[in-house]
């Protein structure tokens, strides 16, 4: 078992040295990275070369609460629905072996799961920012408004409505929300409403 500062902070390391790409390749360290520290990073490496990073990116939203055997089944599990071949550079876990007695495999996108909002999300649209970058946002019941990182997946930034939020619309610089009480109008360019 690995030290524990090295687990949880070997990613953000090895990202700053730019040789994160090298450790996605070994099959355990997937499995055993912490989490949350790994998603801050992962989005420096090119899931177009390293199949993990997909089925990682796919099953991120499972993989906080548990430890690394169930993370390696979680991992496996989703990379024999979705691309097989990335299935044999993820760690097998320890123990009797995962089988599965009924199942219907059905494959999905690359996709990442965005966290932040404390409950029922019901609106979300991309931004288009000056350098051409798309940023998403969401709202939903719990009267907030999140800007995220979408390399990381991080809440980047939360406005409080204190009403849920049913839609989103972006435009130029505007950002409406139509909310329980009506429409919201925020102007982007400098942050106010």
């Amino acid at each position: 078992m690995a030290d524990p500062y090295v687990s949880r902070h070997v990613a953000v390391h090895a990202a700053g040295a730019r040789r994160l790409g090298e450790l996605v390749k070994d099959a355990g360290f997937v499995v055993n990275a912490e989490p949350g520290r790994l998603l801050e990073v992962l989005g420096a490496v090119d899931p177009a070369e390293h199949p993990p990073v997909r089925v990682y990116w796919r099953t991120a939203h499972h993989l906080r609460d548990w430890g690394a055997g169930d993370r390696a089944n979680i991992l496996r599990t989703t990379a024999l629905e979705d691309e097989p071949h990335a299935a044999a550079r993820i760690a097998v876990p320890e123990g009797p072996p995962l089988t599965v007695r009924y199942a219907r495999l059905t494959s999905s996108h690359v996709h990442r799961t965005l966290y932040g909002h404390t409950g029922t999300v019901y609106a979300v649209v991309f931004l288009t920012l000056g350098d051409g970058t798309a940023q998403p946002a969401g709202g939903g019941y719990d009267g907030t408004i999140r800007l995220w990182d979408p390399l990381t997946g991080r809440a980047i930034y939360t406005l409080p409505v204190s009403v849920t939020v049913h839609a989103l619309a972006f435009s130029g610089d505007r950002l409406v929300a139509g909310t329980a009480r009506g429409l919201l109008v925020v102007d982007c360019s400098y942050g106010g409403r």
